[in-house]
C-alpha cells in the first residue's frame, strides 16, 4: 500500500533506538540519511512485524541505491548477519554506483582500522566483516537461477531493480529469509526499484503500490532529494522517450505502454526532409542494415542511413523486397548507395527465425566483389527478444529531431510502410502476431546503431 503521507507515520522509540545505534552510529556508514531517507530506515525497521516486508522508490533520483547501501551495512557489527544483494545481472551489480560499488569503498576506508572489512571482488563477490557479519552478491536473471538461493540463510535481504528479475525469483527470495532462534537481527526483505513493462512490473504493483496491497510502498523522487536540483533534472528526465517519461519522471507504475505511444505521425511528418538540400554536405558515414524474410515475414527489408558533416543522421534510401530470393535486389541496392553515399558497412539481422541459406558466408559471396572494390564491412546483429524495445531508441532520435526522413521515399506513407510500423508496434507479443512484422524498422534500429558506433570510432569524409 502506497504510503502518501509520512508525517502520519509513528514509530516506538525502541525502534528509533535502534536505527542510531546500528545506522547513525555505524562506523561503516559514513553518509548521513536526508528526511525522506531515515523514513525508508525506519520502515525498514519496524519491530511489529516481521519480517519487515517493504519497497521503496518509483521515479528516478531518489537515492535508492545510497539508502539500500545502508540497510545492507546496518547490521555489519553482528557476527549472526548474513545479507543477500540480488540484481539482475552481473554487470550492474558491480558497476558504478551500485550498492557493491558503494559499500566496497565504506568498507574499506583507512580511519576504520582494524574494523575494515575483506571485500572480494571476483565471484563470488562478497564482504565480510571482523565481527564474521557478511553481505554476499548474486544476479537472477532468469528463474534457474534462483537456485543460487538454495541452502542459503540470511537475515535481509535486499532487491535492487526489483521490476527486472524474474518473479519466480522474487517469490523464492522468501525461502532464504530465516534465522536461527538465538539470532535477535530482525528479518527483512527489502527492494528499490523504478516501474517498467513487466510481468515483475505487475507483481510489485499488486504486492506494495495499489490501495490494496499487503505489503507497504515508499515513494522515493528526485522530489524528495535535497542534493538534485528539481527544476533541472525535469528538463533532463523530459528528454527521454515517452514511456520512460512515465517510468522515471512520473513513477508510475500503472503505465502500460501500447501501440501510438512510441511517436505520433505528426511528430514523423514533421522530420520528412529535401535530401536535395544536403547536397551541399559531405557524407561522413553510411551503414546499411537488412531484416531479413523468414518464418513469420512476407519481405525483406533494406534501410541506406546517412550520417551527414552538418550532424544529420538521415533515411536515404528503403527498399523491400516479396520474393524468397533477394539476391540481385540486395545487391543492387547496395551498389547504388555506395555509389551515392559511400557506404562503410552493411548489417544482416541474424535470428533464429531466418531461413540459414542467408548466412554470414553466403552474402559474402553473393556481394564479396562489392564489399572488396568498396571496403564494406559486412556484419551481423543479433537482435534483442523485444521488437518494442528495439523501437524504443529510433522512436526518440526521431522525437528529438535526431533523425529524418529523405520525402522521395514511397515506404515511408505507404500502407504497413515505415511510418504505420512506428505507429503500430506494440510491447503486447500477442497483438504483434496480428500485425506485419515491422521489418523496416527493425533494420532501421540495427542501421542507427551501427551508426553511432562508426561515430563514435572517429570521423571518415570520403
Amino acid at each position: 500500500m502506497e504510503i502518501t503521507d509520512i508525517d502520519s507515520l509513528t514509530f516506538t522509540n525502541a525502534e528509533k533506538r535502534l536505527v542510531k545505534r546500528t545506522i547513525f552510529d555505524n562506523p561503516y556508514i559514513p553518509i548521513t540519511p536526508f528526511k525522506r531517507q531515515l523514513v525508508a530506515l525506519l520502515l525498514a525497521n519496524k519491530l511489529d512485524k516481521s519480517p519487515v516486508d517493504l519497497m521503496f522508490g518509483g521515479a528516478a533520483g531518489g537515492a535508492k541505491t545510497a539508502t539500500l547501501s545502508i540497510l545492507a551495512a546496518q547490521y555489519l557489527g553482528e557476527p549472526e548477519y548474513r545479507c543477500l544483494v540480488m540484481r539482475e545481472n552481473y554487470k550492474d551489480l558491480v558497476s558504478t554506483n551500485s550498492i557493491f560499488d558503494n559499500l566496497k569503498s565504506w568498507v574499506r576506508r583507512e580511519e576504520l582500522g582494524p574494523l575494515k572489512c575483506k571485500v572480494r571482488e571476483t565471484s563470488p563477490i562478497r564482504i565480510k566483516a571482523p565481527s564474521g557479519a557478511e553481505i554476499h552478491f548474486n544476479s537472477f536473471d532468469d528463474v534457474d537461477s534462483r537456485e543460487k538461493m538454495r541452502g542459503e540463510e540470511y537475515q535481509r535481504i535486499i532487491v535492487d531493480e526489483m521490476t527486472q528479475i524474474p518473479k519466480p525469483v522474487l517469490t523464492y527470495r522468501y525461502r532464504s529469509l530465516r534465522k536461527t532462534k538465538d539470532n535477535w537481527i530482525p528479518l527483512s526483505t527489502i527492494g528499490g526499484t523504478n516501474p517498467n513493462y513487466s510481468e515483475t512490473n505487475d507483481y510489485v504493483t499488486d504486492k506494495y503500490v495499489l490501495p490494496e496491497a499487503p505489503d507497504p510502498y515508499l515513494p522515493m523522487s528526485f522530489k524528495h532529494n535535497p542534493h538534485i536540483n528539481t527544476k533541472e533534472y525535469t528538463k533532463q528526465l523530459l528528454q527521454l522517450d515517452p514511456i520512460d517519461i512515465e517510468y522515471q519522471l512520473h513513477g508510475n507504475f500503472l503505465y502500460k505502454p501500447s501501440a501510438g505511444d512510441l511517436i505520433s505521425r505528426d511528430v514523423l511528418r514533421s522530420r520528412v526532409i529535401d535530401i536535395e538540400d544536403y547536397s551541399q554536405y559531405k557524407v561522413i558515414f553510411n551503414t546499411i542494415a537488412m531484416d531479413l524474410a523468414g518464418e513469420g515475414k512476407d519481405q525483406t527489408s533494406l534501410v541506406s542511413l546517412t550520417l551527414f558533416e552538418n550532424g544529420a543522421i538521415v533515411v536515404t534510401d528503403i527498399t523491400t523486397i516479396d520474393h524468397a530470393y533477394p539476391e540481385d535486389e540486395v545487391y543492387n541496392f547496395l551498389e547504388e548507395n555506395y555509389q551515392a553515399y559511400y557506404t562503410n558497412s552493411f548489417i544482416i539481422e541474424k535470428e533464429p527465425g531466418s531461413d540459414n541459406v542467408y548466412s554470414t558466408r553466403h552474402w559474402k559471396r553473393i556481394l564479396q566483389d562489392l564489399l572488396y572494390r568498396g571496403g564494406i564491412i559486412l556484419k551481423e546483429a543479433i537482435p534483442s527478444k523485444s521488437k518494442f524495445n528495439r523501437a524504443r531508441p529510433v522512436a526518440l532520435a526521431v522525437n528529438r529531431g535526431e533523425l529524418l526522413f529523405n520525402k522521395e521515399l514511397k515506404d515511408l506513407e505507404r500502407k504497413n510502410g515505415l511510418f504505420d510500423q512506428f505507429i503500430n508496434i506494440s510491447p503486447d507479443k500477442e497483438e504483434m502476431k496480428k500485425r506485419k512484422s515491422p521489418d523496416i524498422l527493425d533494420a532501421l534500429g540495427y542501421a542507427l546503431d551501427e551508426l553511432r558506433k562508426l561515430s563514435k570510432g572517429g570521423v571518415i569524409v570520403r
